[in-house]
């Protein structure tokens, strides 16, 4: 509530590539975005314990996609300081959402003013709400490359974060499992060859 629009900026596009990389290794969160654990100021892969499922489950193929509208209706409502419109679209009904999605599109111009949300921001909500292109807000900077009121770029999060970092190893991990796999059953069968014409074809 208290920090400056530029770092709420830099906090949402913090977070939409930690959920890109998430969607990316074929997850996404289920349940409330505003449920995720903050670690040591961070987000990580733990913060998003028992709160995620698999894209292809089956439980919600459009998840990712609700990630990412979910979001935007995090964002509309931090950068307007309105935690009690936030709660009342995450954590109520469905038609308590519906009416908010409604109040943000009947109100977005004087939501965009009072806000003071950047102009790039503006139509990364506009694209999402009025377009209804659901994409990731560092991937429309990129696309877009508006400036702000200032003339100044503001650039998209373009490092790999925490969560990325954490499902490549977990996924380089199991690649190596998948390799030593082969190797492990190569040589168990060479041994036992071995162990055959040692004691056995000798023998005979």
């Amino acid at each position: 509530m208290n920090i400056s629009t530029e770092e709420l900026t830099s906090q949402l596009k913090y977070l939409d590539k930690s959920i890109h990389e998430l969607h990316d290794n074929g997850y996404f969160v289920v349940g409330d975005l505003a449920d995720i654990e903050i670690i040591n100021d961070k987000i990580t892969v733990g913060s998003f314990k028992n709160k995620i499922d698999y894209l292809k489950s089956g439980y919600n193929i459009n998840g990712d996609k609700a990630n990412i509208f979910e979001l935007c209706l995090i964002g509309i409502s931090a950068y307007n300081r309105l935690p009690a419109l936030r709660t009342m679209t995450l954590h109520g009904s469905e038609e308590d959402r519906n009416r908010f999605i409604n109040f943000i599109m009947s109100n977005e111009e004087a939501l965009f003013e009072h806000g003071n949300i950047p102009s790039i921001i503006q139509e990364y909500y506009i694209d999402v709400f009025d377009h209804g292109n659901i994409t990731y807000l560092n991937d429309f900077i990129l696309k877009n490359e508006i400036k702000d009121e200032g003339g100044h770029s503001i650039g998209a999060f373009t490092k790999r974060t925490d969560v990325g970092k954490a499902l490549s190893e977990k996924e380089n991990g199991a690649f190596v499992s998948v390799l030593l796999l082969p190797a492990m059953i190569a040589l168990i069968y060479i041994s036992v060859v071995v162990i055959y014409f040692m004691f056995f074809y000798n023998g005979g």
